[in-house]
């Protein structure tokens, strides 16, 4: 009878997880000569560091010092398995590195978005998807576009420091929607941009809401003040079934009967309190405002109720 016997490889690198732009550190082991490289997805590969032929590091990605092996600016060609190999070849220890991409939140209405981005500018394609999910390319081949420009005008500026991507833009850019940062092997940075939208008129969201508010107001408290004189000459020019005895005051307002809306039409206490009421509402569209207006709105009631009263009890002919 032949024994068997159950191979099982496993990978017993260490896994690390970098945002884009962040630095890399490996400890060196000792008994390592080397630091092989293999790129996520390749099988090639090539010597980083080498300790006894360092001219074999010439022009390769990061350096070491204290004891680590260091790079930094990581991006998605970093990505892949990182083996420190013995002289004979033999692997001491070895790191798998993945690279994702960073996502951000920003709010012009606190503070103008200034930052920079370790992208190579040589790949950096800068892109802009507004609130209408149509995509705007600001910035490519080291220069912003002809869009950016007609776009935001001098609301955003886009420079290159040290190949590093420097953006600027004012807080008060109509500039709400999703930026997006691409090397040439992916999206490396994604900011999500709140604050003002503007409307073709150059009003913000709640600037226009306001005044559409203030707007609806005057054109209900117009119709209002239309119902309300409609209703007079209506009782004016109807006769009235009831045998009542007719009053006229000074406002040329036919006084009937008190039936239905003809009430409220004949009743100036009430009619005040109406247009009480509204006034506030045209003059401060915001619920949160009424505080303010508390006072005078007792203070009219009350003046109101009382000139009722004296007339009630001195029969006295005021017009109120």
């Amino acid at each position: 009878m032949i024994k068997t016997t159950d191979l099982v490889l496993k990978d017993c690198s260490v896994h690390k997880e970098l945002d884009y732009g962040e630095v890399l550190r490996i400890e060196v082991p000792k008994e390592a000569s080397m630091l092989e490289f293999t790129p996520s997805g390749s099988a090639d590969s090539w010597i980083l560091w080498s300790r006894i032929n360092a001219d074999s590091t010439t022009g390769a990605r990061g350096f070491v010092t204290q004891g680590t092996w260091v790079a930094r600016r990581i991006c998605f060609a970093d990505a892949g398995r990182y083996a420190f190999l013995r002289e004979s070849g033999g692997e001491v220890s070895s790191t798998t590195l993945t690279v994702k991409e960073v996502q951000k939140h920003h709010n012009l209405r606190d503070e103008s978005w200034n930052e920079r981005f370790a992208v190579p500018v040589s790949e950096a394609v800068l892109s802009f998807i507004d609130t209408r999910n149509a995509k705007h390319v600001l910035f490519k081949n080291g220069m912003m576009t002809e869009d950016a420009l007609r776009i935001f005008g001098k609301e955003l500026s886009i420079e290159v420091e040290l190949d590093v991507l420097h953006v600027f833009m004012n807080k008060s850019a109509d500039g709400v929607g999703q930026y997006e940062i691409h090397d040439k092997k992916g999206r490396a940075f994604v900011v999500q941009m709140h604050g003002h939208s503007y409307t073709r008129t150059g009003l913000s969201i709640p600037q226009l809401t306001v005044r559409i508010g203030i707007g609806v107001s005057i054109f209900i408290l117009l119709f209002c003040c239309w119902y309300v004189r409609r209703c007079c000459n209506k009782t004016n020019t109807t006769a009235s079934p009831v045998s009542e005895q007719p009053v006229y005051i000074h406002v040329s307002c036919y006084v009937a009967p008190r039936r239905g809306l003809t009430r409220y039409c004949n009743d100036p206490v009430r009619v005040c309190l109406c247009l009480s009421v509204c006034l506030p509402v045209l003059q401060y569209p915001c619920l949160s405002t009424w505080g303010t207006n508390l006072p005078s709105l007792i203070v009219l009631v009350v003046v109101v109720r009382a000139a009722q009263y004296i007339k009630n009890i001195t029969k006295w002919n005021i017009p109120i």
